[in-house]
């Protein structure tokens, strides 16, 4: 690269033919990402620069030399997202490169709104991991674990998602999506996406106010309260005649002050209402006033005794 022109746009401009040439190597793409990393200016120099070339068609198909065998296909949002190295297995389930993918992540008790390339805006939920590489074929995601909503706008590529050993794949829409250990669940909130399983080669449809959840190798569906459902992208947990283990485990993902049962036995206590999430000791509370329990801090937990 001494050999180019001075200044980023020059500079921008080199790295653009460079990457779209035909003998690019390993060695090229690395050199161009330490590039983007010296400046954040360089990588706003090399997107609106491959905007234009894509917008007058870059190079006519006519004089365009065919690819070599085995050479990555680079697009602008590939490499300004780290190259993303993907194969594509027999059953659609996509191979990633995790080093390279762009990762969005929360922590406990925090949320994140995300905006991508496409213009999808995400709402991360809670403890939530989520690796992105968008290609030329689709706009890939990968939920790690948590819990995702995704505003999806029509475009000229699927969305997919990948969950564990399963697929979603849509148009467009808005879908909520869990991945909790070995526990996924789909609402589609908007739209409709087709749901496949690598394990069963099994697939199912979805759509609007549908959940599919998978349960030991099964799809089963069913027609939620979809506004209690995804109460969470308000901040807010909804129970209606819940153990008080399943409500224990919900709102314990969004503390570092967790609950805990000092007897088991209390664990199927039923519990129903609106609560906020993030504030466990106030829940405690709660649940001293509706139930037979009483809190107690120790450790810098809440400890639940029978009253």
């Amino acid at each position: 690269m001494s050999d180019f022109p001075k200044g980023p746009q020059a500079d921008a401009a080199g790295w653009l033919a460079r990457l779209r040439a035909d003998d690019r190597t390993q060695a090229d793409i690395d050199a161009f990402h330490r590039w983007l990393d010296a400046d954040p200016r360089h990588g706003e120099h090399f997107e609106r620069l491959s905007t234009i070339f894509d917008d007058v068609g870059g190079l006519k198909e006519s004089i365009r030399r065919p690819e070599k065998a085995g050479q990555p296909n680079l697009t602008r949002r590939s490499v300004l997202a780290g190259a993303c190295v993907l194969a594509v297995s027999a059953s659609g389930l996509i191979a990633w490169d995790d080093a390279q993918a762009r990762i969005y992540q929360t922590a406990i008790g925090e949320q994140k709104r995300v905006t991508l390339s496409d213009g999808s805006v995400l709402l991360l939920d809670t403890a939530t991991r989520l690796e992105e590489c968008f290609d030329a074929d689709d706009r890939l995601l990968k939920l790690c674990h948590g819990r995702i909503n995704c505003v999806v706008p029509r475009g000229q590529r699927p969305f997919v998602v990948e969950v564990g050993n399963e697929m979603l794949r849509t148009e467009a829409g808005r879908f909520d999506i869990r991945h909790e250990g070995d526990v996924s669940a789909y609402i589609a909130q908007e739209g409709r996406a087709v749901i496949r399983s690598e394990d069963t080669a099994q697939h199912v449809k979805i759509a609007s106010g549908e959940r599919v959840r998978e349960e030991k190798g099964h799809f089963l569906r069913d027609r939620p309260e979809v506004m209690e459902a995804t109460a969470w992208q308000s901040g807010r947990a909804v129970f209606r005649n819940d153990t008080l283990r399943e409500a224990l485990g919900e709102m314990n993902r969004y503390s570092m002050q967790s609950i805990q049962l000092a007897d088991p036995a209390m664990a199927d206590l039923r519990i129903s209402g609106i609560y906020r999430v993030g504030d466990n000791r106030a829940f405690a509370k709660a649940l001293a006033n509706i139930l037979p329990v009483k809190a107690r801090i120790t450790d810098g937990n809440i400890l639940l005794l029978s009253a």
